[in-house]
């Protein structure tokens, strides 16, 4: 069974002991994707902390969970894994100063307050830039939309607007 993480950590501690924080996150703990999907699991949280020549802190962050959302075919839910990797240097929020970070390897940039991290924000960052835009079945054949056959009922007449249009057009450039 893994650790309970907490929200927020001291980096630098992590700098100079172990280099991995790695656990769970609650589900619970998590607010801002409501209303955008569900998590169905814990959220299982690695992140490895290194100082490179320049003094810089790089953190390699994968983050992985159950989720549900609402298919955007058959308005069902459905689950699926999230599986997240990503890269970031970790500044202080006083040195806004980030010219002077070597950013040609890719890594975004995460604010730190007075060496904290703030774990569960992060991770929640990952996760909402993880969930697909447009959540849907990937197997079409578990798709409640392919089982839809929209019945007649209550469609009296179909009407088309525009059905005249070529007649009056054609009309209209012989005068």
């Amino acid at each position: 069974m893994q650790a309970m993480l907490p929200k927020v950590i001291d980096y630098n501690k992590y700098l100079l002991r172990e280099r991995l924080f790695a656990g769970i996150l609650e589900r619970d703990a998590f607010t801002r994707h409501k209303g955008i999907f569900s998590l169905v699991s814990d959220v299982s949280v690695e992140f490895s902390f290194e100082q490179n020549e320049h003094g810089e802190v790089a953190l390699d962050a994968y983050v992985s969970a159950v989720v549900s959302a609402e298919c955007q075919r058959c308005l069902e839910l459905v689950e699926f894994d999230i599986s997240k990797s990503s890269e970031f240097f970790i500044c202080e929020n006083v040195d806004k100063n980030t010219k002077s970070l070597s950013l040609d390897d890719g890594r975004d940039i995460f604010y730190a307050n007075n060496g904290k991290l703030d774990v569960l924000g992060l991770v929640e960052d990952e996760l909402l830039l993880a969930i697909p835009m447009i959540p849907k079945h990937e197997d079409v054949s578990s798709c409640g939309a392919i089982d839809h056959h929209p019945s007649g009922e209550g469609i009296s007449e179909v009407r088309r607007p525009f059905a005249h249009l070529r007649e009056l057009i054609d009309a209209g450039d012989k005068n």
